[in-house]
């Protein structure tokens, strides 16, 4: 019998292929032992390619997909984490690309507490054939954000 996983990686997705294959491809370079956690990928509705692309990977970490009819963003995590066997649920959005020791950093908290939520910056990649309008809140009050573009990496 195989120990359940530390953390549950959940990951919804509707077409957007390349971009999970590429979040998935910073899950293989996590520094935290891939046998500590799983990816789950939630495919909300798309005929895009993404379930043969999963079914075609070999990866260090369980990795499970489902399909299923398009229900929205919520639905597709809601359905991930009923999936999730690890005693942490980690959601990250397709479009990101988990830096090394984001697991391993994320595991490290969760032990410091019985009780504890991570929130964390959301850094974007961005390419050339990207063109999302990314904006950051600069102030950290509600009442007095202001707006401003993400600097280009270019």
């Amino acid at each position: 019998m195989t120990a359940a996983p530390d953390i549950s990686v959940l990951v919804p997705t509707f077409r957007r292929r390349d971009a999970v294959l590429r979040l998935l491809d910073g899950l293989r370079r996590q520094t935290l032992d891939p046998a500590r956690f799983e990816a789950i990928v939630v495919i909300d509705g798309a005929h895009d390619g993404t379930q043969e692309a999963l079914d075609a990977l070999d990866t260090p970490f369980a990795l499970h997909r489902r399909w299923q009819e398009n229900t929205g963003l919520s639905g597709a995590r809601n359905a991930a984490a009923a999936m999730a066997t690890g005693r942490v649920l980690l959601l990250l959005d397709d479009d990101m690309v988990p830096e090394p020791e984001l697991l391993a950093g994320h595991l490290a908290r969760h032990e410091d507490s019985e009780r504890c939520c991570v929130i964390g910056p959301s850094p974007l990649e961005l390419g050339a054939a990207q063109a999302p309008i990314c904006l950051l809140y600069t102030s950290p009050s509600p009442r007095d954000r202001t707006r401003t573009r993400m600097p280009s990496s270019a």
